[in-house]
């Protein structure tokens, strides 16, 4: 049985609408090419057209998150999907804390009126959870 694709793990497909948005990504930085996806500096500003399926967001702070992700959650569709990506500790120095933890993405969706569904691996250093609009909700999104 072969395992699945990190594309397919965060439910991207042929044709699914993706945005990243990412606070260190700059022009001329390479493509976020274990994701399979080409990336583009973009705030939310920048995202118009169509809801989106998949919006991965990398973040490095806690505060405004439940702000943040109820401003994000109106522009993905009602069964999207927004991927919340933090450091894993592994990834700080020895004796640094983390600056977002698990339980900062998981309290900051309740209050945003989202739920967790998903933990996945992107690299060695990120992970991400999947946020989504409750079924009971979607009617309202």
């Amino acid at each position: 049985m072969s395992e699945k694709s990190l594309l397919e793990k965060l439910g991207i497909r042929k044709n699914s609408k993706v945005a990243l948005i990412s606070p260190s990504l700059k022009a001329g930085d390479p493509d976020y090419g274990h994701l399979g996806i080409t990336a583009t500096p973009q705030g939310l500003g920048n995202l118009t057209g169509p809801k989106l399926d998949v919006l991965l967001v990398w973040v490095e702070t806690r505060v405004n998150l439940i702000a943040l992700l109820k401003d994000l959650k109106t522009y993905i569709k009602p069964d999207g999907s927004i991927w919340t990506v933090i450091k894993k500790k592994s990834a700080y120095p020895k004796e640094s804390l983390p600056t977002v933890s698990e339980m900062d993405i998981i309290e900051a969706a309740k209050g945003a009126g989202l739920v967790d569904n998903k933990i996945a691996s992107l690299s060695d250093t990120e992970y991400a959870f999947k946020l989504v609009i409750p079924v009971t909700a979607r009617g309202e999104a």
